[in-house]
């Protein structure tokens, strides 16, 4: 299976100025713009992208080992540390301009 590339370039991680941790957890919460609280197993997320220049409600980007992107508003996020299958995940804060969606 080849990973998506939504810019069309080298499809290794881009540059980031802002900072980059890998941390291990088990699972991410999130609460959404309605209030329902929603959570994802670490086994599928690979990265998370946090920009620092959002306007309004915090948002987040999620990359998953099978090459998707999710692009989430939220109210509040959660990573879960302890439990089951601990995973390696990469947490960078970076500009909307260093987000990997594909710009619409």
């Amino acid at each position: 299976m080849v990973p998506q590339n939504p810019h069309g370039t080298d499809p290794a991680p881009a540059k980031s100025t802002g900072q980059v941790q890998v941390v291990q957890n088990t699972g991410l919460e999130y609460t959404d713009i309605q209030g329902k609280l929603v959570a994802i197993p670490a086994r599928s997320v690979v990265e998370i992208r946090m920009p620092e220049d959002s306007n309004g409600s915090p948002r987040f980007e999620l990359s998953y080992q099978n090459g998707d992107y999710s692009l989430i508003p939220t109210q509040a996020m959660h990573l879960l540390r302890s439990g089951r299958e601990p995973m390696d995940v990469r947490l960078v804060r970076s500009t909307q301009a260093q987000m990997r969606l594909p710009k619409l």
